[in-house]
């Protein structure tokens, strides 16, 4: 509606059109729908030719998106500073977006497509950046737990404060004053 520029469209065409289209993006990755959504929240419409809609300021759509789950690593240093990264790069992709949409200079248009272009190769890589960290932290964590179930079925490492299994000190409650005897009188040294 607001690409073609008609106000007034027919509510079965435009919900047939609407579902065709859906049909053929969800069939995409979810980076892909992403930034779908993100250009049709971003395309400009003009208030002349649609006289029913109210301008909404982009900054409003931006942040109606729903931010993407982030799930903490062991250093999350890097994945930190790559979601900065994206954020700066969405901000900087809708200024040259809207740049895009005003300039009339066909060199400066090439320049700012150029530009967008590489912003959006930007973000897509920071993306996928975020998306190893996570998949190398949850690769890291399932080793973990897998050495400590080994240690633990080899009963090379005993834990005693753990459910199940009372302290060390309630199966041998002379446990300090036999230390104490070994080290201060020998004991150790005649066994």
């Amino acid at each position: 509606m607001v690409k073609t520029g008609n106000g007034d469209p027919n509510r079965s065409e435009l919900c047939e059109s609407a579902t065709k289209e859906w049909n053929k993006i969800k069939r995409k990755d979810k980076p892909e729908i992403e930034d779908i959504i993100r250009d049709y929240l971003a395309t400009p419409y003009n208030l002349c030719d649609i006289q029913t809609m109210r301008s909404i300021p982009s900054g409003s759509r931006e942040e109606s998106l729903p931010n993407l789950p982030t799930i903490r690593t062991m250093d999350p240093v890097p994945e930190i500073s790559a979601a900065n990264e994206i954020q700066i790069a969405e901000k900087k992709l809708t200024e040259f977006e809207q740049i895009y949409n005003i300039t009339t200079d066909s060199q400066f248009r090439l320049d700012t497509f150029k530009k967008i272009g590489s912003l959006r190769d930007e973000i897509r890589s920071n993306k996928g950046k975020i998306i190893k960290l996570k998949r190398n932290a949850n690769y890291a964590q399932k080793c973990r737990e897998k050495k400590r179930k080994i240690l633990d079925e080899n009963q090379e490492v005993i834990r005693y404060n753990k459910p199940g299994r009372p302290s060390l000190l309630f199966n041998h409650p002379n446990l300090h004053d036999h230390i104490h005897d070994s080290i201060e009188f020998g004991v150790a040294d005649e066994k």
